[in-house]
């Protein structure tokens, strides 16, 4: 994945008088001001009195800024051992990282980083556990990197969906006027406390 440096975190001391004022300027992903769900990008000062300021960043920008920790989030990451980490903090980030892990055919990598446990018991009571699910998505790759590769483009437009549901989930869908041209339409995630997950695809 191309990744492009968007974080920039500086700090100004500004001194007036016998007091002085720290100001940190933090680096927005411009993605995040379209997003009313995301909390996040309005000045301010924290407990420490430090004050915040948000600089709007590059369009479409997802992965590279700092998080509410001050660490550098990338949605895909490589541990110490060698082991990929994947990350999602918004459904868009399970989306990008769904449209790369099938479109290099790394469906190990996606179901034991980004498939919902609920998905995963789907599939075992099923029958088939993670071979029916590879070969659901090795029989429909195509078609699937088709859908996410235009929710890709139209993450910024009104050619896809953002819909809030019930517990945590969250689906994007192409608008109804596309759904002609795809044999899948949606992606559904779920939040499960500490990172957004696929939930289903169709």
């Amino acid at each position: 994945m191309t990744r492009i440096p968007l974080a920039i975190l500086s700090f100004t001391l500004f001194v007036a008088g016998c007091g002085e004022t720290r100001t940190q300027y933090r680096k927005m992903p411009a993605f995040y001001g379209q997003m009313a769900q995301v909390d996040g990008g309005v000045d301010g000062r924290t407990r420490d009195g430090t004050d915040i300021r948000w600089l709007n960043s590059e369009e479409g920008s997802l992965d590279r800024f700092t998080d509410h920790t001050g660490e550098m989030f990338l949605m895909r990451e490589e541990r110490g051992d060698g082991t990929i980490s994947l990350n999602a903090l918004m459904p868009e980030h399970v989306l990008l990282l769904t449209l790369e892990c099938v479109r290099n055919q790394e469906y190990r990598l996606l179901w034991d980083e980004l498939v919902s446990e609920e998905t995963k018991r789907w599939y075992e009571e099923e029958g088939g556990g993670f071979d029916a699910y590879d070969s659901f998505f090795r029989a429909n790759r195509r078609d699937i990197v088709a859908m996410l590769a235009r929710m890709q483009a139209g993450i910024s437009s009104q050619e896809m969906r953002r819909v809030p549901l019930e517990d945590g989930r969250v689906r994007l869908q192409l608008v109804e006027q596309l759904h002609p041209r795809f044999r899948y339409v949606m992606l559904e995630t779920v939040w499960d406390g500490t990172k957004h997950r696929l939930s289903t695809i169709r």
